[in-house]
């Protein structure tokens, strides 16, 4: 199975209430996205807060995932917009 097709399933599990999931998925992400958001703030706080909300709205929006992206790059634009309040850009 191919990574999309993994996170696809876990992201549909996840919009079922599938805390298994929200676990895997969480697990697949936390370290790229706690990168990515570190390119972009150097307050590890800050850092741990925004993957913590992103990762919260991932299990509370996973049923609005209209599939226009990959589950990757949905999770990572959350990041992004959590992000951008906390550094005022």
């Amino acid at each position: 199975m191919a990574q999309t097709d993994i996170d696809q399933s876990l992201l549909e599990r996840v919009a079922g209430g599938d805390k298994a999931a929200m676990h895997a998925l969480y697990q697949r992400y936390h370290d790229t996205l706690f990168a990515f958001i570190r390119l972009r703030c150097d307050d590890e706080a800050v850092i741990r807060d925004i993957v913590h909300d992103t990762m919260l709205a991932v299990w509370r929006g996973a049923s609005r995932f209209n599939k226009g992206s990959s589950v990757k790059t949905w999770i990572f634009a959350i990041g992004r917009n959590k992000l951008r309040p906390s550094i005022n850009l």
